[in-house]
């Protein structure tokens, strides 16, 4: 199986695993086999379902309907069936099955696949197609029931337990243990006549952690082992509550990623280029070939919103080759990684940029692809240009501090930079970077409300102090 890499800075790993999505969530991913299931007449395209649904004021902009048309819907469904077509490296799939019993109607393939000639003899050396040989449906063995049988109790057992519905969880306990005992005894007791749920619920004392409760409480992390990257370091500074929920519990945020989805394809775009040819500067036709390449919208609700990003990244890809001629430095790495300890703690970051001067020293870009610049006094507050300036300084075979990191805010087309120098970059992490630290080894994490900040936060749904001030 592949092994995949989740997060851009601090990643989780997933592997050994089969990984089952929607059409919609599989943009961007690839795999070496794809399966693609039920691509049959009514449930690909499915019929259609009127709902209704609230539009806020000035949202439509003069729009006098929200309606799709027939054509317009045909072609969504046809563009969706071909990105989770295309996410197949070696082999694809696609299933349509005759019928669906009980039912005994025969289905007719989808359309889509009737408008791609599927069953052309031409076709054959690249599409072959192999008919179901069997009748009826694969039944389970005894022991898969028995084991589907265990899940489903465990899942009650566990949901149970985490409303602390401690009766409700007990009883399911009992009902698994007598899986259990059938599974020991299914030929000398196959009705389970000597299984006694009493037993279940005897229990040695001596097993038991009975742990002081008034005491000191279980650390939320393993401060031995724990790390910040420079993007957590700034959440932290936003607000600590926001920080224990994304960076310490892994709270799932409901909000479309479409900015941090858009500002990666950027990234990736910008470094691949740069990796293919070091000294030349990409033709806009060939930037633009390669955003498409790496464009990944895991949230985008339409054609339109997709296309609306394209027109922003076409902006952003002029005035970045517009900056790529005008730069006279040294371009020495690309989304290069820093790591570095300080008051115990590793502090680890990409730098997008580095680059040398006329003068032989380093210069930093962070590269934004926000709409818009922040001001000098915002990027002389923040901490990212700082930590970047450490970790050059800390890497091996750099060891030198910049004397210069800026932000490049690409769509606005707008470089804000900093002056740098050991004292005040030391004055930074002594005075601000320390103090964050401490506090997040101390596990201070209360929220600090802030009408802008909440307004746009991920977690606003889940914050009682966010929603008073939003």
């Amino acid at each position: 199986m592949r092994y995949v890499e989740i997060d851009l800075e601090e990643s989780a790993t997933i592997a050994d695993t089969v990984q089952v999505m929607t059409m919609h969530k599989s943009k961007g991913k690839e795999y070496p086999v794809v399966f693609i299931t039920d691509i049959v007449q009514y449930l690909y395209p499915g019929k259609e379902a009127l709902r209704q649904f609230y539009v806020r004021n000035g949202i439509t902009k003069n729009q006098v309907s929200l309606n799709f048309t027939p054509g317009t819907r045909a072609n969504d469904d046809r563009r969706l069936l071909y990105v989770a077509s295309t996410r197949a490296e070696k082999l694809l799939h696609i299933i349509a099955p005759a019928n669906y019993p009980p039912s005994k109607t025969v289905r007719k393939v989808s359309k889509y696949l009737k408008e791609i000639e599927y069953n052309d003899p031409s076709h054959s050396s690249i599409i072959k197609i192999v008919p179901y040989k069997y009748e009826g449906l694969f039944a389970p063995r005894v022991s898969e029931m028995h084991e589907r049988i265990k899940t489903d109790i465990q899942q009650q057992i566990f949901g149970a337990v985490n409303k602390m519905d401690i009766p409700v969880a007990l009883g399911r306990i009992i009902e698994l243990a007598r899986v259990k005992y059938f599974q020991e005894h299914r030929k000398d007791d196959p009705s389970c006549s000597g299984f006694k749920p009493e037993d279940v619920l005897k229990v040695d004392l001596k097993d038991l952690n009975m742990r002081v409760l008034e005491g000191k409480p279980r650390p939320l992390f393993d401060h031995s082992k724990f790390h910040v990257s420079k993007s957590s370091l700034q959440t932290y500074d936003t607000c600590p509550y926001k920080f224990k929920l994304h960076d310490i519990q892994k709270t799932p945020s409901t909000k479309p990623s479409i900015p941090l989805d858009f500002g990666g394809s950027i990234h990736a775009m910008i470094d691949t280029l740069y990796k293919e040819d070091p000294k030349k500067v990409p033709t806009k036709e060939n930037a633009m070939q390669k955003l498409k390449e790496k464009l990944i919208f895991r949230a985008f609700q339409s054609n339109n919103e997709e296309q609306y990003h394209m027109t922003r990244g076409e902006a952003i890809i002029e005035n970045y080759l517009k900056w790529r001629k005008n730069n006279k430095n040294e371009v020495l790495k690309t989304e290069m990684w820093i790591d570095f300890e300080f008051e115990g703690v590793k502090i680890t970051g990409k730098v997008d940029w580095l680059e040398k001067n006329p003068n032989g020293e380093y210069e930093v870009v962070d590269f934004k692809t926000g709409k818009t610049a922040a001001s000098q006094t915002k990027v002389e507050e923040g901490l990212e240009l700082y930590v970047y300036a450490r970790g050059i300084e800390k890497k091996k075979g750099y060891e030198k501090l910049p004397v210069k990191a800026s932000l490049y805010f690409i769509e606005a087309d707008k470089q804000v930079g900093i002056d740098l120098d050991e004292s005040k970059v030391k004055d930074v992490f002594d005075t601000k970077i320390k103090d964050l630290i401490q506090d997040i080894m101390a596990e201070k994490f209360d929220p600090t409300p802030d009408k802008f900040e909440c307004g746009r936060c991920d977690y606003l749904d889940i914050c009682d102090a966010g929603k008073k001030v939003a």
